[in-house]
């Protein structure tokens, strides 16, 4: 609320101000209004205030601004023999600097050694004080501490640490300056103050030592802080030095031009908002540079009298186009069909365009559905003696199609057409199969004492004759025969109802799928199993894995611990083979030596992996050196047969750790790595 208030003037008082007495400005914006070198010791501090740089500004965005003693700009450059001071602050890319007031006094203040005349710290820059006072070390600032230097001029866009020191930018007393630089006008000086050998280039510039002296913008014969007229040198000693307040009366009223005595100075004034309704029809639409394809708002920024931005916002609404809708059914005989301004030939959807009471189009629509005449049929048949036949308003004398106009519910003709026939003395056939022990067989009133077709008169549910005929089929019983052949070990055998001791030939009486009996007989053939004897042709398999492999499975057996299974498998007769599975079973343990001495005293002086190949033929040994590059690497599976004797391309290698991995490349195995010293 306090920003709103320091923010509000007269947009023409302000022009008036600005464009009047400071024209001087228009490309400045963050001058030095004081400088103080303390009265003893460092108890320095400086002073800006913030200027606009046209009638329109009201606030000044110092994200990036920043600030410095001797850069080498006054004092010639890096050649000049007067050195650059290293280092610089800058104002931190915050919010809080995003919009500090016109006007506003920002002191700051080496903290590290404080002077007694700075007032508290203030880092509000909406609480219509005017005033910031803030101390070096601040979060607000950010410090480089390498740029610039002896060398070089330039700012670095990276390298820059949050929190400020007054180390960065400390003055000398006898050689120095203090500016301001905008980062969008770089490397430009937007202001400064120099004294002693800081002598070129000069804005500001007093001569001789600044020890104990404070420098300040008084305003003596104008508001032009580049007049060098307007600034006085005074000892601190003597009451001048003033942070945070005006440096004397004129310098206090140019600043209360500025802000205005802290009230609000945004010129912006001219915002207007309009509010328009209209029809669909009439997008797009225009209004001063904008174009609206819809309704929405937006916003046209204009010039007013003053030279200031002046924003016109339209809040354009579009009148929906209203619509009714209205659904009909009719008759077919009603066509052709008006209605309002349409006209209807057949059933369908057609719309009029009418005017709405806001003056924009308004749409019926009718949806006309036309009754079509409604056409039934109906088929009856009856007995001969069931003539003349009446149905509806018709009569019947024989069999044919007569038709009836009726009307619906609705309103409509609806034509009913009955088709009638005339039934005579029906006939059915059916086929039967029963079995031959089934006969005699009786169907309705018939007695069949074989296969054949006989014929039955009996009366429909519609009461008129019907002849049935039933053709019979009788099923003799089926034959079947089967070979099997079996080994011995499956006896006896059980095939059907019957049980079996031995080859040969049985026969059963089974139920067919028909239900009739079916005589099936069997032929067996018995294979004896092969017998093992002696051990001849016994198959044996031997395995040998480690231990942490267990359980295993080979050739189907599940092994467990380490033994011989006997298995049984199949011949080429499909009986029994003998297969001896032998799985022999290894500790596996890797005994990996931390060192070893090679040092051709024949003890130790191999890196020996004992056992590694037995235990995993497929291991592969790299050694690295301290900087990971590969010294050593084993072939697959060899690794005994051309251990590590440290060497490296035929040289000793000295004496340290190395590094190694062992690929055991098994299944269950993780591999292996650590480190190995090598001892002389």
């Amino acid at each position: 609320m306090k920003k709103n208030l320091f923010i509000s003037i007269l947009k023409t008082i302000l022009s008036i101000v600005l464009i009047n007495n400071f024209s001087f400005i228009l490309s400045q914006n963050l001058i030095v209004n004081e400088v103080s070198q303390g009265l003893s010791g460092g108890k320095e501090y400086v002073e800006f205030v913030v200027v606009p740089n046209n009638s329109c500004q009201y606030c000044l965005d110092l994200r990036g601004w920043i600030i410095d003693d001797n850069n080498g700009y006054f004092s010639g450059g890096p050649t000049s023999g007067a050195g650059i001071a290293i280092g610089a602050i800058r104002f931190r890319d915050v919010p809080f600097w995003s919009c500090i007031p016109i006007g506003t006094l920002i002191t700051i203040y080496n903290d590290a050694d404080p002077n007694p005349q700075v007032g508290a710290i203030d880092t509000l820059s909406n609480d219509s004080n005017c005033n910031l006072v803030i101390p070096i070390s601040s979060n607000l600032f950010e410090r480089h501490s390498s740029n610039p230097n002896n060398t070089s001029s330039a700012y670095s866009n990276t390298g820059w640490t949050i929190g400020g020191n007054w180390w960065s930018i400390g003055m000398s007393n006898s050689n120095d300056s203090f500016l301001t630089i905008d980062p969008s006008n770089f490397p430009n000086i937007t202001h400064g103050v120099s004294w002693g050998n800081n002598n070129q280039n000069n804005i500001i510039y007093f001569n001789g030592s600044a020890s104990g002296k404070v420098f300040s913008f008084m305003n003596t014969i104008s508001d032009d802080p580049f007049n060098q007229l307007n600034w006085s040198s005074d000892l601190c000693s003597n009451g001048n030095e003033t942070p945070g307040v005006p440096n004397g009366i004129n310098n206090s009223a140019f600043i209360s031009q500025l802000n205005n005595n802290c009230t609000n100075t945004n010129p912006n004034l001219n915002n207007s908002t309009t509010s328009l309704s209209i029809c669909n029809s009439q997008l797009p639409f225009s209004w001063n540079n904008l174009i609206f394809n819809s309704g929405g708002s937006q916003t046209d920024t204009l010039v007013a009298s003053n030279g200031c931005d002046s924003l016109a916002t339209l809040n354009l609404s579009i009148n929906p186009t209203p619509s009714s809708n209205s659904n009909i059914s009719i008759c077919s005989s009603q066509l052709p069909y008006l209605w309002n301004n349409l006209i209807f030939n057949t059933a369908g959807t057609q719309t009029d365009t009418l005017i709405g009471s806001n003056g924009c189009d308004s749409l019926a629509i009718l949806n006309l559905t036309v009754q079509s005449t409604v056409y039934s049929t109906t088929d009856i048949s009856i007995c001969p003696t069931a003539l003349p036949y009446t149905w509806n308003n018709l009569t019947f004398n024989s069999a044919g199609s007569q038709t009836d106009t009726l009307v619906t519910v609705n309103g409509c003709d609806s034509l009913a057409t009955l088709n009638l026939t005339i039934s005579q003395a029906s006939l059915s056939s059916t086929d039967i199969e029963i079995c031959e022990n089934e006969l005699p067989f009786t169907w309705n009133n018939l007695t069949f004492n074989n296969a054949g077709s006989q014929t039955d008169s009996l009366i429909t549910t519609s009461g008129c004759d019907s002849l049935a005929t039933l053709n019979l089929s009788v099923n003799a019983p089926s034959l079947s025969t089967s070979n099997v052949s079996i080994c011995d070990n499956l006896l006896p055998y059980s095939w059907n109802n019957l049980t079996l001791y031995d080859s040969g030939t049985e026969t059963d009486t089974l139920i067919a799928v028909n239900g009739c009996d079916s005589i099936a007989t069997v032929n067996l053939t018995v294979f004896p199993t092969y017998n093992w004897i002696d051990g001849d042709s016994l198959i044996n398999i031997s395995t040998s894995i480690c231990s942490n492999q267990l359980p295993i499975m080979i050739n189907g057996v599940l092994f467990e611990t380490e033994g011989t299974i006997i298995d049984s498998l199949l011949n080429v007769n499909g009986c029994d083979s003998i297969v001896k599975n032998e799985l022999i079973v290894y500790d596996c343990e890797l005994i990996i030596p931390s060192a070893f001495t090679p040092d051709n005293d024949l003890v130790n002086d191999n890196w020996e992996l004992h056992n590694i190949d037995l235990y995993f033929p497929s291991n592969i040994v790299t050694i690295y050196n301290r900087w990971g590059q590969k010294i050593f690497e084993s072939i697959r599976g060899s690794y005994s047969e051309n251990p590590w004797n440290g060497k490296f391309k035929g040289e000793d290698l000295p004496v340290g750790s190395y590094y190694y991995t062992i690929e055991l490349n098994e299944a269950k195995m993780e591999n292996k790595s650590g480190s190995v010293s090598i001892i002389r």
